[in-house]
Order: structure tokens, then sequence, then C-alpha cells
């Protein structure tokens, strides 16, 4: 299938960006999804409303792009909406800068250079054969989506193409890499120091509240009805027949090609190896299908009547309520889901979503209160100013006794002349070692600890340093050797490593610079889901 045998060209593919990737930006903000689509636009940005017709198109441009980059393993939850209104901010920015056009040669280049027309060979009779098979368009949808998307490259290119970086620039990112050391450290965590600390005083335990009430906010809440359809419900009714498996089978027989050497015959998994498997994912199908179907039938019904209960009763299912939550905890009943979430908190009070999709059910929410966050009073808070005031006290402990430390382990290895493990040994500890670590942060046992990283190769060579700050404590560390990197290898490799720390820095001045773009677009979306993946 053709189709299927991108992903083998998937690395060789940029979308929408030539030289850099680019950042996903949230941008959006969630109306009301059935009371907008009526109106017919799909939001707004820069106060300027957005048809649902032009939505619509750059969403398929969207999906295409999606398509192209991941191939069969195009994931049909991925959210697009996101890149829909980069897409249309964007776009409306290159018009404010005069990119408005590509030539037909640019368009024509382009397409041709395709993975997909490059395996399959390009002409005017299956090109649009291709394109209305696997993309589900005519060649004129299909080329005005290409054509936005090479606008969207001069844009960027244009926006970053001043930014360069010289060989100093280039010489510290590589050392930064590449450069490593092992130290010897001894680590002081403030969970050994809880037990020392009491709770008896009550006076101390208000103050630290008072001193602190902004950490205790209770986050926004919100309490939602709604509507489970369960995928596994319509299971029992699904019967797949042995034909049905044989024709998938037959259609799709590249899925279960046995990996071998190109020079040989290609080998397949037989039906009988891999039918049950076959069988499963069309049930999984089905299920997912007759689901759809139900939902569907639902939000008709809810156009005219609101109440979730009623209509939710006319096909066997009981609306159900989650009790509050915030955006920081499991959803009662439903448990860990980010759609759930997003629309629950998008939605305004009384608001109806679109369809939710997640891994074992669709939903269909309604908001029925809000709560505002808010600092909890004192008694409230009571159990959660324990916590905090016990870790926080811990934790002075530990830094406390982390100075007195390295002090005494300073004092023993210049008077005794021991060595750090000698001396640390001598106050009943036991240094670890640390090998090969880079300045870029991650440490081994200790987790992203860019402060030690940074002290390492800023200490002499068997110097201790003063107490560390680390995601697990306060640190005592002697620098036991620093490896450069490799001057002839770095040479070699120059020029390449320059177009990587570009591409880095171009990528840090479109995330400053869109985040500008997004805060003047003021993008405000009116859907939830669409039905389009």
């Amino acid at each position: 299938m053709v189709f299927k045998n991108l992903r083998k060209y998937t690395k060789t593919i940029m979308w929408v960006i030539a030289i850099f990737i680019v950042p996903a930006f949230v941008v959006w903000n969630i109306g009301s999804a059935i009371k907008n689509r009526r109106s017919g636009y799909a939001g707004k940005i820069f106060e300027r409303r957005i048809q649902w017709k032009d939505y619509f198109e750059e969403k398929q441009a969207a999906r295409n792009e999606a398509w192209m980059k991941y191939g069969d393993r195009f994931d049909r939850s991925t959210d697009l909406d996101e890149q829909t209104w980069t897409r249309l901010i964007l776009l409306e920015e290159a018009k404010n800068r005069k990119i408005k056009t590509i030539t037909n040669d640019e368009l024509l280049g382009y397409i041709k250079n395709l993975p997909i027309f490059r395996f399959a060979q390009f002409d005017s009779q299956n090109y649009p054969e291709i394109v209305a098979r696997v993309f589900q368009q005519t060649p004129t949808e299909f080329e005005q989506g290409i054509k936005h998307s090479l606008i969207i490259n001069k844009l960027l290119e244009q926006i970053t193409s001043g930014i360069r970086v010289d060989d100093a620039q280039v010489k510290l990112s590589y050392a930064e890499e590449f450069e490593q050391a092992t130290a010897d450290y001894i680590l002081i965590e403030p969970k050994d120091f809880l037990d020392s600390v009491s709770l008896d005083d009550e006076q101390a335990l208000k103050n630290y509240y008072e001193n602190n009430k902004a950490m205790f906010e209770k986050p926004e809440q919100v309490n939602v009805e709604y509507i489970e359809i369960k995928l596994e419900s319509f299971k029992k009714d699904i019967n797949i027949k042995a034909d049905r498996i044989e024709k998938y089978y037959e259609n799709n027989k590249d899925q279960f090609k046995i990996e071998e050497d190109k020079d040989t015959e290609p080998r397949y998994e037989t039906l009988a190896e891999v039918k049950d498997t076959i069988k499963e994912m069309l049930i999984e199908k089905e299920m997912y299908n007759r689901a759809s179907n139900t939902a569907r039938q639902i939000m008709n019904k809810l156009y005219a009547q609101t109440n979730l209960a009623v209509v939710a009763k006319e096909y066997g299912i009981e609306a159900q309520e989650t009790g509050p939550f915030s955006m920081l905890e499991e959803i009662p009943k439903v448990g860990l889901s980010f759609p759930f979430l997003k629309a629950a908190f998008s939605l305004k009070k009384g608001e109806i979503s679109e369809v939710v999709k997640t891994p074992t059910a669709l939903y269909i929410l309604k908001p029925i209160k809000k709560i505002a966050p808010y600092i909890p009073e004192y008694e409230e808070a009571l159990d959660k100013t324990k916590q905090a005031y016990k870790q926080n006290e811990a934790t002075k402990l530990a830094q406390q006794k982390a100075a007195e430390l390295a002090s005494q382990i300073k004092d023993l290895m210049q008077t005794k002349n021991l060595s750090l493990e000698d001396a640390a040994k001598t106050l009943g500890l036991t240094p670890k070692t640390v090998t090969n670590f880079t300045r870029q942060g991650y440490v081994k046992e200790l987790g992203y600890a860019k402060e030690f990283t940074e002290a390492a190769f800023k200490l002499k060579l068997n110097e201790v340093s003063e107490p560390i700050t680390t995601p697990r404590g306060f640190s005592i560390m002697q620098i036991k050797e620093i490896t450069p990197v490799d001057e002839e290898k770095f040479e070699k490799e120059k020029d390449t490593y320059r177009r990587k720390v570009e591409a880095t820095e171009k990528n840090k001045y479109l995330t400053e610079w869109f985040t500008e773009i997004k805060e003047k677009a003021n993008p405000i979306s009116y859907l939830e889901k669409d039905q389009l993946k």
C-alpha cells in the first residue's frame, strides 16, 4: 500500500517549517460548542471571526501534515485543533507581512519531492487518484493546504533569518553537551529530619500559615454532569465473521509482512497466525463506531433538550455527576483524562460539550457548578499547613547539618591530610561516586540537578564544595576528574553542530515571538472537538 510505506521516509519530511521545529502552542479559550456551531463561526483571532469553512480547511491541512509525517503510525486521538489555530494565527501574520503567494513552480517542486509522490510515480493521471484516496480531497483542496504550509515556512524563515551563532557559542554548547565530570558527593536529605520536627507549637503553625497563605490556595474546581458511553458496552452484540477477517487480511497484508533482507522475496504472517489479532482490532473499531453513532444521536437531541438525564435515559444510560474536582487531581469516577479535564474547565456553567473521546469511553459533559479559586481559612488548611511546615523545618535542619558537615570535612582534610572518603567515614558518612555527567543537568540518583552540575564544572580538581541544593537535598561534592571535549572530533563536527545550535536558538526565539503574537491574536475557539479526525 502506498501510504503505509511512507513511514520509511518520515525522517525526511519537514512540515510547516523547513529548518526548525514549530513548538506546540496551546492557544484557545473554549466556548460553547453547541451554541456557536449554529453561528457558522469556529472562533476568533485578532478580533476577526473565523468561519467554520476556513477553520475546517486548515484542520484538513493540519491532518494531512500529521498523516504525511507519521504514516500508518498516525494517532487518531491526536489533538489537531492546536495546530489548526496555530496555522490560522501564523497565516494572518504572514498576510500582515505581505507574504501571500506561492508560485506554481514552488508548489509543483515541493509536491513532486514529497515522499508519497517519490514512491508512487508522479504524473497527471495518478496524482488526482492518490490525493483522493489518501487525503480524501480534490487536488485543489490539497494544494491549498500545501500553499499555506509553504507561506508559513516563508514567514518563519523570515522571522529567524538573522539568527546566527559564532564559533565561541558553538564551542560552549558543544562543551555543555560533551565535556564530562566525575565527582564524589555526600547527600544530606530533609526526609531524614522529619521525625525531629515538632508540630506541638500551635503559634508556629499559625505563623507559617499566615506567612504562606498563597501556597494553600485551592485551585478552580468544577462539578460536572456527564453522559458516559462505554465502548465495552457494545462488545457483546458484535459478531465479526470469518470473511470480514479474511478481507481485512488481504487488503492490509503489508501490516503482517515479516522483515527480511530487501533482496529476498517478501514473506507474511499467515491468516491463521493473525486472525485473532485482526478480530480483536475489528471488534474495537466496531465498538468505537457504535459508540460514536450513539453519541451523535444524543448530541442531536441535546440541541432541543438540554437535560442530560432525560436524553441519556432514552438510550438506557444514567447521567452521572463527578462532584467537585480541580485540574490537579483525578476526576471522581472517571480517573485521569486530559480531554475530560480540558472540556470540563473550558466550558461555562450549563454549556454542553462536544463529544469527548477517551480510549475506553465517549463523554458528553455539562458543568453544573464552578468554584472559583480561594484561600481556605486556617482550620480548613490545617492538615496541609502541618505537612508543609514539617517539610520546611526538615529542609532547614538538613541545610544546617550540611553546612556543619562541609566545615568539618574541610577541616579534617586540611588538618589531618585526609581524603574526602576518610574524612566522611570519620563522621559516619559514606560518599557516593557519580561518573561521566555533563553540564546538561541530569545526575544519576539525584535527577535533574542543574545546580550540582554547574557547581561541578566551576570547582578545581579535588576542591570540596559548599552545600549544593539538589532535588533530593543538599550535597557536598569533590570533583575528581574533568574529561574535556575531543578537539579533533569537535573540529570535524563543528559545522554540523553549528546548525543544531542555530536551530535551538531559532526555536527559543520563535517561542518568545509566538507568545507575543498569540497575545495580540487573543484566540477564542467556539468548539471543543469536531468529527474530522
